[in-house]
């Protein structure tokens, strides 16, 4: 699954033979899925144009298909896509792989390679590698058509424009619904961000290694005392790598500036800490966003959109950007739900979370984010609702972090207006206005830690837990391969405490390249809500919204809004499937739809009559996030059974509910593209499409499972036998490390999770800020103030100063004694 093309639009190519041989078969195969047709009888010019024109034609699509793979596909599934197209350059090799299509059609049939075979033999051998019995031919499929596809429908010719865009109605960078005025709120919190924002990358290109710290010092980053250069330069003692370019000091770096990390450098910074927010993507403003899907798949997309799992079975999209996922997301926004919490506090040992105290975290993000309820169901959204109505469903509407009902449906891809509240635009500016500075396109190598002078002991069973190393710092790398951590231009911030907000698939990769692994339990228990989508072609002549363009047109209006939970086995645990929609534009949509040669265009040119519901199911096995030998994360995943049957299950409610709803078919995007039901062939067609998708089961590129939810991988819990953290959010093996996101979940939440994670961020560090307060006032008693520096933010560690003090013992959203603590920071400066 994709969302654009993740390359830029200048070719890099190196112009081997290899690559040459690689471009003219992604040529070729591009023209197989993407061929040159006929128009209907009475098409327009802008419809003629997208059946005539052919995928080898659109301009420079092997150079960025060929980019795609290369930059942003990892492991197995690149390298064995790269081997298969320069294997089917030779025709002895398109003979093993494509079988008796590699045949030339007349005698003495003799093979050819893939680019010189005719057309329909080329779809025939692509047909045939979707059901292969090896595997690798179907994941090669399936990375093949989703790449072409994408770039075909995502790309832009030298006027900024794409040749499909007019055929189906998409507005491109300019949504057809106005928006609303720029948010008041979001200007003034850009205006203050402006001063604390600090382009890690801009800096060293300005300033270079030698000059980075005196500029970084400029930007209002403090540089380290003396013997903190001196405890990082031993820190560096015996690693690869250059000499360090700089040394900074603060009270704590908070490694992540999503969902968790924003939360957390607020309610730190509110406290009196200093604090310095490290974040490897960059800051995008709203002035600043094109709204254009290729362009903003590529910048705030982990890998272009194209991040999978390391056998490329699933595809994961999650957010690489300042704000993380709250930039990008469908601004759903749901509590943590009851039984989820008593599972947590039970089950798991971890009584925080069914107490007030953690009412009033939810309490206070929420309202933070403004969250509240619309009744403005675009065509998407009221194709489902009416749908469950129909049947007597269960039949909601999200609440949503979005201050306007005017939305243009295309703030996945960024909110141009600040109506929507990512953190960059709440909890960002408010660390910024208490002094927070946040360094953006900065990689986190590691966490320095080192030997504690005693073992510190805490944790829910002090008894258990000798904590034998201390957070010192975080290294950092800027520039360079940015797909290497070995890479680039090193810079450390020494600080006494560290919070690791980095998300599911970072976080782990962070810890593991510290050499923190908590018994195994570092990047182990990764929970994904596995998801897959529904589609529903409805009439024109029927509305379900008060589009004049078509009955769906998803891209416009408020994305998710409907959702149902008839499938979640509620009452049971919730471990089911909850049904919702998705914000889908045309790339992502064209790369999920099930291809057929005969009516792939036919079904696409449909696109704005297309209804696309998204089930995801509340996992119960869990998969693991390890590191490469680039120190790269790689997630190895897939759903059990029981999740598997999960997902079926909700699709079989999807599906009626769109044949409810009056839609004129149902398709599932199985890699086979058989599973369709028209209503012509009655119920008897529905329940035979249903009957052969739970006989078809959940098989691996088959069935285009992706994720848009990572939980887990360093989860809470009362015991390091089976965590990485305990129930303050500090690390088992590191005082003052800390976990503070959706990693920290001891299981899948059943929901979207931003706001469980922002609700943990905030108890978390709401706990890290009272310990602080707490010591730093009982120092400047002790000394009469002329100590008021000792032990500074290090006092907040599990096991430092006067005792542990747990977060269920701290009222949610105070951020009591910060101004005795800026005090007492003041006059030790």
């Amino acid at each position: 699954m994709a969302g654009g093309t993740g390359v830029g639009t200048a070719p890099t190519i190196r112009d081997s033979a290899v690559e040459r041989a690689q471009l003219k078969v992604l040529r070729s195969l591009a023209d197989a899925i993407w061929p040159s047709e006929p128009a209907p009888d009475g098409a327009s010019d802008a419809e003629a144009r997208f059946y005539a024109t052919s995928g080898a034609e659109v301009a420079a699509l092997p150079e960025q298909a060929l980019l795609l793979i290369q930059k942003r596909l990892m492991g197995y599934n690149k390298g064995a896509l790269l081997l298969v197209l320069y294997l089917l350059s030779w025709p002895l090799a398109t003979l093993l792989l494509a079988g008796r299509h590699a045949l030339s059609p007349s005698f003495p049939w003799l093979p050819r390679a893939y680019p010189d075979l005719p057309l329909k033999q080329r779809q025939a051998a692509l047909l045939a590698w979707r059901h292969h019995w090896i595997k690798g031919l179907r994941a090669a499929y399936k990375a093949i058509k989703s790449v072409i596809v994408a770039v075909v429908f995502s790309s832009l010719d030298a006027a900024g424009a794409n040749p499909f865009f007019g055929a189906v109605n998409y507005p491109g960078g300019a949504p057809k619904m106005p928006e609303p005025a720029p948010s008041p709120e979001a200007l003034q919190a850009e205006e203050v961000l402006a001063s604390a924002v600090v382009d890690a990358r801009a800096a060293l290109a300005a300033a270079g290694p030698a000059g980075l710290g005196r500029y970084l010092e400029r930007r209002g980053l403090r540089p380290a005392q003396p013997s903190d250069a001196a405890r990082a330069e031993a820190a560096r003692a015996g690693r690869e790598g250059g000499a360090l370019a700089a040394v900074l000091s603060a009270d704590a770096v908070v490694v992540g500036s999503g969902a968790g990390g924003g939360v957390a450098a607020a309610q730190l910074a509110a406290a009196g800490l200093r604090v310095v927010v490290i974040e490897k993507g960059s800051w995008k403003r709203m002035a600043d966003l094109t709204l254009l899907e290729s362009e903003s798949t590529q910048e705030m997309f982990e890998r272009g959109a194209f991040l999978t799992t390391d056998d490329g079975g699933m595809s994961i999209l999650a957010g690489a950007t300042m704000g993380g996922g709250t930039k990008i997301n469908w601004c759903a926004s749901l509590r943590t739900p009851d039984h989820v919490r008593r599972e947590w506090a039970d089950r798991h040992g971890l009584p925080a979370f069914a107490t007030p105290a953690y009412d009033s975290s939810l309490d206070a993000v929420l309202s933070r984010l403004g969250v509240q309820e619309t009744t403005r169901l675009n065509g998407n959204n009221g194709a489902l609702f009416d749908g469950l109505c129909e049947l007597g469903a269960d039949a909601r509407q999200l609440p949503r972090n979005c201050r306007s009902d005017e939305c243009s449906g295309h703030c996945s891809l960024g909110c141009k207006t600040g109506h929507k509240v990512s953190t960059d635009v709440s909890y960002l500016a408010d660390a910024a206005r208490h002094g927070a500075r946040i360094l953006t396109g900065a990689r986190a190598r590691r966490v320095i830690t080192e030997a504690a002078p005693a073992p510190v002991r805490g944790g829910a069973r002090a008894s258990e837990v000798a904590r034998a190393r201390v957070a010192a710092g975080v290294e950092l790398v800027i520039g360079g391969d940015e797909d290497d951590y070995s890479s680039g231009t090193r810079v450390v911030v020494m600080a006494p405490l560290v919070i690791a907000s980095a998300g599911s698939i970072h976080n782990p990769a962070l810890l593991l390249r510290s050499g923190v692994t908590c018994g195994g339990n570092v990047g182990a228990h990764l929970r994904l809500h596995p998801a897959f989508g529904v589609m529903g072609v409805f009439d024109k002549r029927q509305a379900h919204c008060g589009s004049d363009t078509g009955t769906v047109d998803m891209y416009q209006g408020a994305m998710m809004l409907t959702y149902s939970l008839s499938a979640a086995n509620w009452e049971q645990g919730g471990y089911g499937a909850m049904v919702s929609v998705p914000s889908l534009h045309p790339g992502l949509m064209a790369a999920c739809h099930p291809w057929n040669p005969l009516e792939f265009k036919n079904q696409l040119i449909r696109m704005q009559d297309i209804a696309v519901s998204v089930i995801f199911a509340r996992d119960r096995g869990g998969g693991r996030v390890t590191v490469d030998g680039r120190g790269r994360p790689r997630v190895h995943y897939w759903p059990t059974p029981e999740t598997a049957r999960s997902v079926l299950e909700g699709m079989e409610l999807a599906l009626r509910a769109y044949m409810a709803a009056g839609a004129e078919s149902v398709t599932l995007p199985h890699a086979f593209g058989h599973l369709v039901a028209h209503r012509d062939q009655g119920e008897a067609g529905l329940e035979a499409m249903i009957a052969d998708a739970y006989a078809t089961g959940v098989e691996k590129f088959d069935m285009p499972l992706f994720s848009a939810h990572q939980m887990g991988s360093c989860r809470m819990g009362s015991s390091p036998r089976d965590s990485v953290c305990d129930g303050s959010g500090e690390v088992w093996e590191v005082s003052g490390l800390f976990v503070a996101d959706a990693s920290a979940f001891p299981t899948a939440s059943g929901v979207n999770p931003m706001i469980t994670a922002m609700a943990i961020a905030h108890m978390v560090s709401s706990g890290i800020a009272a310990r602080a307060a707490a010591a730093r006032k009982a120092s400047l008693l002790a000394n009469g103030g002329a100590g008021a520096g000792a032990g500074r933010g290090g006092a907040a560690r599990g096991g430092g100063g006067g005792g542990k003090v747990s977060i269920t013992a701290t009222a949610a959203g105070r951020d009591d004694g910060g101004d005795d603590v800026r005090a007492a920071r003041d006059q030790a400066d």
